[in-house]
């Protein structure tokens, strides 16, 4: 859906989104909000600026820092996208009872608490792997 009308790879649109999400935000904020390396994250960051997507601007309080917006295209193709994910989740959705919502909320939360501990920084899956006793598979 996005690749075709949008032209936008999977890792983009995260990126973008994350960045209507909670724009302002900081570059390393948005990788520490992914599973992604920092060099995918820096990649996207800059595919999105070429295409007029998103804009780095200086952080007023400190200017070595750069801080990530949507320009007002971006903004319209975030819209236009998410308006499409929440009604692609609302209908997802409306096979669950409140209960059964409230509950995978629940399960969700505890998944994502638990994945940003685990799975944060480079190589985080080698630990997994070895406290799990699975060997790496080489590739």
């Amino acid at each position: 859906m996005y690749a075709k009308k949008y032209k936008l790879t999977t890792n983009a649109w995260e990126i973008l989104a994350l960045v209507g999400r909670y724009e302002p935000i900081f570059p390393h904020k948005v990788g520490e909000l992914t599973t992604m390396e920092s060099d995918r994250v820096s990649r996207a960051v800059e595919a999105l600026v070429g295409r007029g997507l998103v804009v780095r601007n200086n952080d007023i309080a400190d200017r070595r820092r750069v801080i990530l917006g949507l320009t007002a295209k971006g903004h319209k193709v975030y819209e236009e996208i998410d308006a499409v994910r929440r009604t692609l989740d609302a209908d997802m959705l409306d096979i669950l009872s409140e209960t059964e919502q409230a509950e995978l909320g629940r399960l969700l939360g505890k998944l994502e608490t638990y994945s940003r501990a685990a799975y944060t920084g480079k190589d985080a899956w080698k630990k997994i792997l070895a406290k799990r006793g699975t060997a790496e598979r080489p590739g």
